[in-house]
């Protein structure tokens, strides 16, 4: 998966990022090379970082949301495995807190990340100021983590 800003697709901001998606960045000229039936998808972001909200209506997330999470978190947020070993996971979670399935309420975790935070009842927490993920004991209150990385942009 190829990540392009507008800009540098449209010739606009050609010194703009490019990347290929776990492998960092590339020359813009890759998109030069692209097939003509290659699949080109879409994602705006506000300042927050949200794309789509599906409430309750739906436990999974669609393929669009997947990909906006992908393109925001770049692969698990707490050990930063690649995001082809990703899964969308529930800040909020589904049943637990009765989440919803919105962009700004997912996160990408790799199955044993996932399989840690269930098995050791935690909560998974974004802190915005400095940005990082957090893990908390579902028994204590906001703010006493067990477990802090710090990553790029929450």
């Amino acid at each position: 998966m190829i990540i392009a800003e507008i800009g540098v697709i449209d010739g606009t901001r050609p010194d703009g990022t490019c990347e290929l998606l776990g492998a960092g960045p590339v020359p813009s000229s890759i998109l030069d090379n692209l097939s003509p039936d290659t699949r080109i998808a879409g994602a705006l972001f506000d300042t927050d970082g949200e794309i789509l909200w599906l409430g309750r209506s739906r436990r999974h997330a669609s393929a669009a949301q997947q990909l906006a999470v992908a393109v925001r978190d770049r692969g698990c947020v707490l050990c930063r495995s690649p995001m082809h070993r990703c899964d969308s996971h529930h800040i909020d979670e589904w049943a637990a807190d009765n989440g919803n399935t919105d962009t700004p309420n997912l996160a990408a975790l790799c199955g044993d990340c996932h399989a840690k935070l269930h098995n050791n009842n935690e909560r998974l927490e974004r802190r915005l100021a400095p940005a990082r993920w957090t893990t908390t004991p579902r028994t204590h209150t906001t703010g006493q983590t067990s477990h802090t990385t710090a990553t790029g942009p929450p």
